[in-house]
């Protein structure tokens, strides 16, 4: 770095090999074993889990087991979808040297309140606020319908078949992100209505919608793998990260963390983007960041701004004008009620109403 500048140790490592999580394992390893080695003592780092190469062996076994195969309906069974309006010429196409990223954010304040209140106050997870206050953003640009949009997971949930039992990959390094497609209605209602329907749908994937990935790649039945294969694909992907300042909390004290200069091109800039639209949402320096990855081919800027202020002003909705409490019938799997009788339970419960209301 110069004569004038501390030397710095640079790790890079490709995204084939390594994913968001792997690199808070690798950063909490080395800051461990720098302490360690500071101190004049030997490195002692926390037990492995579960290598990479046994959990890929274990997918497959996962793949072809009558458990992740019995998930083949709920998967191959896609409405007709909106398609995202687009503004293009007949030779525009969607590649990476053609994106536009448009970045917003809410302060520590709100996002505070978005992590604490509003998931508390509706038993939601943050990822399905989110995801239903972008439904409600979208309804006066898309309309009503069906919109199909494909989930981005971390891919380190087991599908609950006994081939996972002894499965364990908190502390395993590699790439185990999993992308599995859902349905999400589109309708003029209430923003907290919208909510209740956004987590339900999301609750009713099975496992999470890590088999959806089992079955179009590693199925052994080909007629599996070609009917995922055919069916329409997404336009649109959703990604919430996380909190990924407590990916760099065992970096705090040394000296490991995230390079602030940008690592340039990640794409071929002629390379063909698989969405029109990409939403990525994480929370770092305490505020909630959210990106939209877009194509200028297909998208004016005005548009997409558009719909990011949109999707903030729903989640301060939500943020300002909480209700009471509200629960869904995933909050009560037991009960095997509806939403419309949960309802009048909730009513009849509620204080100063008669239980014979």
């Amino acid at each position: 770095m110069g004569a004038d500048q501390p030397a710095r140790l640079l790790l890079i490592l490709h995204h084939w090999i390594i994913d968001g999580v792997s690199w808070r394992i690798l950063i909490e390893d080395l800051a461990i074993a720098y302490s360690q080695l500071e101190n004049s003592k030997s490195v002692q780092l926390p037990s492995k889990t579960t290598s990479f190469r046994d959990w890929v062996e274990q997918r497959i076994a996962q793949a072809n087991s009558e458990s992740i195969m019995s998930e083949f309906n709920h998967w191959s069974s896609r409405p007709s979808t909106i398609r995202l309006p687009v503004v293009c010429s007949t030779y525009s196409q969607n590649i990476f040297d053609s994106v536009e990223k448009i970045e917003v954010l809410l302060d520590a304040k709100q996002t505070r309140e978005l992590l604490e209140g509003v998931t508390k106050n509706y038993h939601a997870y943050i990822n399905e606020v989110l995801l239903a206050a972008f439904i409600h953003a979208s309804q006066l640009w898309l309309g009503t319908g069906t919109l199909l949009i494909d989930l981005e997971n971390h891919g380190r949930n087991n599908p609950s078949t006994n081939h996972s039992v002894d499965l364990d990959v908190s502390r395993t390094v590699g790439w185990f992100t999993s992308i599995a497609p859902v349905s999400l209605q589109m309708a003029p209602q209430p923003l907290v209505e919208t909510l209740q329907q956004v987590k339900e749908t999301l609750r009713q994937m099975p496992n999470h919608g890590s088999g959806y990935g089992l079955l179009r790649y590693l199925s052994r039945d080909t007629a599996i793998r070609t009917r995922l294969e055919q069916l329409p694909s997404a336009q649109i992907k959703f990604n919430y990260l996380g909190q990924i300042d407590h990916q760099n909390q065992a970096s705090h004290s040394l000296i490991l963390g995230w390079a602030k200069e940008s690592c340039g091109r990640t794409n071929s800039p002629s390379n063909p983007r698989p969405y029109l639209l990409e939403i990525n949402a994480w929370i770092a320096d305490q505020q909630l960041k959210v990106s939209w990855v877009y194509s200028r081919h297909y998208h004016r800027r005005s548009t997409i701004e558009r719909l990011a202020q949109a999707h903030l002003q729903a989640l301060m909705t939500l943020i300002q004008k909480q209700q009471p409490a509200t629960y869904t019938p995933s909050d009560f799997p037991a009960a095997r009620v509806n939403q419309k009788q949960l309802d009048q339970l909730i009513r009849k419960l509620q204080p100063g109403r008669s239980n014979h209301e």
